[in-house]
């Protein structure tokens, strides 16, 4: 005749009552309790986490620039196109000296180019290989818009 396996009729538990302690299946428990979503004492008296800028300071330029500690005064950007004043507003904000001069064309924006920092084009400006080698200054060169079609990025 096979083994029982589990319980049996008559009450007795059959061949698991042979295994060993380890070896048997234990009972199933209750789920144990969630944890609070309060700040017990203990936590509240620990001390806030630092700021991991002040751990790690940066000090490459370039991770400077796009952290956003890198210093914009005295800095002087080209707007070439019209664009919005709110635009104009943070980057004066930020120190930046702005000038706006609509509808210039090409020979006049290389005439001037070698003075700014930066240069924001829409879609009137074509900024050609020609333009970006007058730009002795130029760091950065922002369009406002989608797409790159108007700047001649090989150059």
């Amino acid at each position: 005749a096979p083994t029982a396996v589990g319980p049996r009729c008559d009450g007795t538990r059959g061949a698991l009552s042979r295994l060993p302690t380890f070896a048997r299946p234990s009972p199933p428990t209750e789920a144990p309790p969630r944890p609070s979503t309060k700040p017990s004492a203990q936590t509240a008296a620990m001390p806030k986490t630092h700021n991991s800028a002040d751990a790690y300071p940066i000090t490459s330029q370039k991770r400077m620039r796009t952290s956003g500690q890198a210093s914009a005064k005295g800095k002087r950007v080209l707007i070439s196109d019209p664009i919005e004043q709110v635009c104009i507003d943070i980057l004066q904000k930020a120190g930046v000296q702005v000038d706006c001069k609509a509808k210039l064309s090409s020979d006049e924006l290389k005439k001037i180019i070698g003075e700014y920092d930066g240069l924001i084009v829409r879609s009137g400006t074509n900024v050609t290989a020609d333009i970006i080698e007058q730009a002795h200054k130029m760091s950065a060169i922002g369009r406002a818009g989608t797409g790159v079609d108007n700047i001649d990025c090989v150059a």
